[in-house]
C-alpha cells in the first residue's frame, strides 16, 4: 500500500470539512459530505496504524482535520440548531476550557499538540451525532457532547502538565 494513503485521507477530510462552509447546513449534500468527512476521520488513523505508516505529518494532518471539522460543527450546525443564549455561552466556555491544553502546550513548548484519548474520541463522535440528536431532543442535544468534552479536558489536563514538564523550551 502507498505510504501516503492515510495522509491523503486526512487531507480529503480537511477539504470536505472546508466545503461544508459553502453548502446550506443540513441539506442532503451537506449531510452526505458531513458523514463522509467523519468517516475519513475514522479511517485515516486506523489505516496508518494497521499498515505501519504512521508519521508526524499524518498526526498533524489528523489534528488539523479534526480542528476544521469541529469549526464546521460550531459555526454551521450549532447556529442551525438555534440554541438559547445560555447554551451558546456554555458552549463557548467549554470550547475555551477545551483549548486551554493546546494553548498552554503551545506557549510552553512551541508545539501544537493534541491528545487523542478515548474521551476525546467519544467527544468527537458525539459532536458528529449532534445534528441527528438535535432532531430528537432539540437544542438540548448540545449538552451531550459538551459534557463529554469537559470530561475529556479534565482527563487531559494532567497529561498536558506532564507533556509541558518533559518538553519545556525554557
Amino acid at each position: 500500500m502507498n505510504r501516503n494513503v492515510p495522509n491523503i485521507i486526512s487531507v480529503s477530510r480537511i477539504i470536505l470539512s472546508l466545503s461544508l462552509f459553502f453548502i446550506e447546513p443540513m441539506c442532503i449534500p451537506f449531510i452526505i459530505i458531513y458523514v463522509v468527512a467523519f468517516v475519513t476521520d475514522i479511517l485515516d488513523g486506523n489505516l496508518a496504524r494497521r499498515t505501519g505508516t504512521t508519521s508526524e505529518l499524518g498526526k498533524r494532518l489528523d489534528s488539523i482535520g479534526d480542528l476544521v471539522f469541529v469549526f464546521a460543527i460550531l459555526f454551521l450546525i450549532v447556529p442551525w440548531m438555534k440554541p438559547d443564549l445560555w447554551l451558546l455561552i456554555l458552549s463557548a466556555v467549554v470550547a475555551v476550557f477545551r483549548l486551554i491544553p493546546q494553548i498552554v502546550i503551545g506557549v510552553v513548548t512551541g508545539e501544537y499538540v493534541t491528545f487523542h484519548t478515548k474521551w476525546s474520541k467519544a467527544a468527537t463522535g458525539l459532536l458528529f451525532l449532534l445534528p441527528f440528536f438535535s432532531y430528537v431532543i432539540g437544542q438540548y442535544a448540545l449538552l451531550i457532547p459538551l459534557t463529554c468534552i469537559v470530561i475529556a479536558s479534565c482527563y487531559e489536563y494532567p497529561r498536558m502538565h506532564q507533556y509541558c514538564k518533559e518538553n519545556c523550551r525554557y
